[in-house]
């Protein structure tokens, strides 16, 4: 399929004016198919203790 800038696009999900380039700190999420366990295990926060490992 050609490309087709009408139909496909994107929109950028970052602050229009905020310096990405400065050291700061960034929250990452982190989908798989089904939910695999890909990346390790997952740690219990003390703030939500029903969430299960």
């Amino acid at each position: 399929m050609p490309y087709d800038p009408a139909r496909h696009h994107r929109r950028s999900i970052r602050l229009k004016g905020y310096d990405y380039t400065q050291p700061g700190a960034y929250f990452v999420t982190l989908y798989t198919h089904d939910r695999a366990h890909l990346f390790g295990f997952r740690l219990i926060r003390p703030e939500c203790p029903k969430e299960t490992v």
